[in-house]
């Protein structure tokens, strides 16, 4: 008790609301108190009950893995024949992983993202993973297409204003009052955090001021290795979206293509990633780019990472604010 936030790096909310976890607050019409007091008990039973367990030599049980536990509703089990006759979503393919445990264990949840318009767990900023065509394992096909970067050489540069970022590293909020160091530092575990520069995460809004170059252009992701856990990736859009992905989308006016480490030093350029599995593209929330890898493909993005390409015509650009990667 007495510790107000996480006592490390933020003593009030990102919203400027105060960050006490339990709060007794008067009894009223909506139980406000009766809640937090049931809360407070029950947290409070099972902290002293686990004391009491390790007290005595009992030791924790092992955590549950993801497979001992059912999902809300029945897990959908994706094959080749089923999605042929019946695409799926990408909510679909949420469903499908959520019992996989090299999702759960990838990572907090398995996902990392590069995100756009929110903070998420896992997330990384637009800059970080968006990258020129040039200098990309696509870049010769893109010449030879007469193709141009849709993201500028200079998309990172100070001042520039290819991005439209609001504030998107959150600095220490009061914590680190004393010189670079939170007070009285000895209070605190060897794992907390300490400084400003430890403090600060991603935040804030960073999206883009989405260009119309003219022609063929080329998005380009790199997702750095040690991110891809099972194969999968998507491109989500933000809600209000002007630009959406036509229903004809893929009659020649977008491909999605994506690079892996070809194990001798180069990459290895797979095309029409969205031709390789059926699934439901369009009127959605996020947009897959890769369904599925084989062994050998996961592998090779796991530990090298991988490129994604979006390959677009000026009229069929679309608006994104995130790509998952799992």
């Amino acid at each position: 008790w007495g510790m107000q936030g996480n006592g490390f790096c933020h003593l009030t909310t990102r919203a400027g609301s105060s960050a006490v976890v339990n709060r007794n607050w008067h009894w009223g019409p909506m139980m406000h108190q009766t809640y937090a007091d049931a809360y407070a008990l029950l947290f409070s039973r099972a902290t002293r009950l686990a004391i009491d367990e390790l007290s005595s030599g009992q030791t924790p049980p092992e955590p549950r893995k993801p497979g001992d536990v059912g999902s809300v509703r029945m897990k959908q089990e994706l094959n080749e024949t089923e999605m042929e006759a019946n695409p799926p979503t990408w909510k679909d393919l949420l469903l499908s992983d959520m019992g996989l445990e090299e999702a759960v264990s990838g990572g907090i949840s398995g996902v990392r993202c590069a995100i756009g318009s929110a903070n998420q767990p896992g997330s990384t900023l637009l800059p970080h993973w968006l990258h020129p065509a040039e200098g990309s394992p696509f870049e010769e096909k893109m010449k030879a297409r007469n193709g141009v970067s849709f993201v500028p050489l200079d998309h990172d540069a100070v001042g520039g204003n290819f991005y439209k970022a609001q504030s998107p590293i959150s600095p220490p909020n009061n914590a680190v009052d004393v010189g670079n160091w939170v007070a009285d530092p000895k209070e605190f575990s060897a794992e907390a955090p300490r400084t400003a520069e430890q403090c600060r995460h991603v935040d804030g809004s960073t999206m883009l001021n989405v260009p119309k170059p003219d022609g063929v252009s080329w998005l380009v992701w790199k997702v750095p290795e040690g991110t891809v856990s099972i194969g999968r990736v998507m491109i989500c859009h933000p809600r209000g979206a002007k630009n959406l992905l036509a229903e004809d989308a893929f009659e020649g006016d977008v491909r999605f293509h994506y690079a892996l480490s070809d194990g001798k030093g180069g990459w290895k350029v797979i095309e029409d990633a969205h031709k390789q599995h059926p699934m439901k593209f369009v009127k959605e929330e996020c947009t897959p780019v890769i369904v599925k890898m084989n062994e050998a493909d996961l592998k090779a993005a796991s530990k090298g990472g991988i490129w994604v390409a979006v390959e677009w015509k000026q009229e069929a650009i679309f608006d994104f604010d995130y790509l998952v990667a799992m």
